[in-house]
């Protein structure tokens, strides 16, 4: 079984950064031009395709027919620029509402925490507490350190056992 996670956020966020730091494939050398793929198992019966959907603007469009389907939402923003965290807000959490709906589990990443950390932690568990996604965690990441990295894909995993325990308990 193969399940679809898609990272999104604003462009230069990090987002292919964390997914090839963890798969020890070396940090991109530029940003992502529209998606890119990963495959990663999490054990021998279940797997993930990873969409790393690039976050620049002239890519938006593009995003509603990419995160379809999604089991599982990684929604990263970048320590140092509060606009790509208010973006969360004014852009990537309605689009996600919009075509996934608020029971699509999202883990909320505040990535380069390698460089001044402006969003505080209280402004986040402020956005958590008002926000309508299903959020499943806050993970902070430095790609570049590889700091957090593990902590985040066991996020995942959880969500993904999570929503098979569910459809089965469903059955």
């Amino acid at each position: 079984m193969e399940l679809k996670v898609v990272f999104i956020g604003d462009g230069a966020v990090g987002k292919t950064s964390l997914l090839r730091s963890y798969l020890n494939l070396g940090l991109p050398l530029m940003m992502t031009i529209g998606v890119d793929f990963y495959r990663v198992k999490i054990d021998e019966k279940i797997g993930l395709i990873i969409w790393d959907l690039g976050g620049q603007e002239h890519f938006r469009p593009f995003v509603k027919d990419f995160i379809k389907g999604a089991s599982v939402v990684v929604l990263a923003f970048d320590q140092s620029r509060p606009d790509t965290f208010d973006n969360i807000k004014k852009y990537w959490e309605p689009l996600i509402l919009e075509v996934l709906g608020d029971q699509v589990p999202v883990i909320l990443v505040g990535n380069k925490i390698d460089l001044a950390e402006i969003i505080s932690e209280d402004l986040v568990q402020q956005y958590i507490q008002h926000s309508k996604l299903n959020i499943k965690g806050y993970v902070k990441t430095s790609a570049l350190q590889k700091k957090g990295l593990d902590v985040l894909f066991e996020k995942i995993k959880e969500a993904v056992y999570e929503l098979i325990k569910q459809a089965k308990a469903s059955q």
